[in-house]
């Protein structure tokens, strides 16, 4: 498995400590370890560092150099023009096809916290062998929200249609949709695209 670190955002909710040329994920929030560079240790405890690629944006790039100097140049890809995840995640998904266009890969944001990551790789793996049983899908995992947040996305999840992980532990639903609340207007995303859902 190949993983995706994006690190292109500007964390403008952060606004001032994180700034245009020093967002939050290169800023030590929580620790003493900067958001990024915690991602990164996160993801070695289970990926070699030739497996990992870091999308970034032009202006944030030698600081990701700086702070990941374990990374192979060639895994910093750098985005030609900020246009937003979707795009950051097709510009380093064309990078990884390059040396495996049948691999399966898994995306995570650079800024979030993680307190059991041994969970957290399991979950990644259960998702990895979801895909390899239905490699026409998407996995997508999600969590149980604790309070309503209409800042962030909600899954609603369809029936299960399989079981992934150790002894077929996790539920994996259908996503009946996917709904993203933006400029003020809720929006449904999709319906029926053939995306599945790992619900730890």
């Amino acid at each position: 498995m190949k993983a995706i670190i994006l690190a292109g955002g500007t964390g403008t909710r952060l606004w001032p400590i994180s700034r245009r040329t020093n967002p939050k994920q290169v800023e030590a929030i929580i620790g003493d370890r900067t958001l990024l560079q915690a991602t990164y240790a996160r993801l070695r405890r289970g990926l070699a560092s030739s497996d990992i690629v870091v999308a970034v944006s032009a202006e944030q790039q030698e600081a990701v150099r700086r702070q990941l100097p374990e990374l192979p140049r060639r895994n910093l890809v750098v985005e030609p023009c900020r246009r937003d995840t979707a795009a950051a995640i097709g510009f380093a998904l064309s990078h990884v096809a390059q040396d495996d266009p049948d691999g399966i890969f898994v995306t995570v944001n650079s800024d979030a916290y993680v307190r059991d990551e041994e969970e957290y790789h399991r979950v990644i793996a259960a998702a990895g062998q979801a895909v390899a049983m239905r490699p026409d899908h998407t996995v997508l995992v999600g969590l149980r929200p604790s309070y309503p947040e209409t800042g962030y996305g909600y899954i609603r999840t369809g029936p299960e249609g399989m079981r992934s992980g150790d002894g077929g532990r996790d539920p994996v639903h259908a996503v009946d949709r996917f709904v993203d609340r933006t400029w003020s207007r809720l929006r449904v995303i999709s319906r029926t695209a053939p995306i599945c859902g790992i619900r730890p």
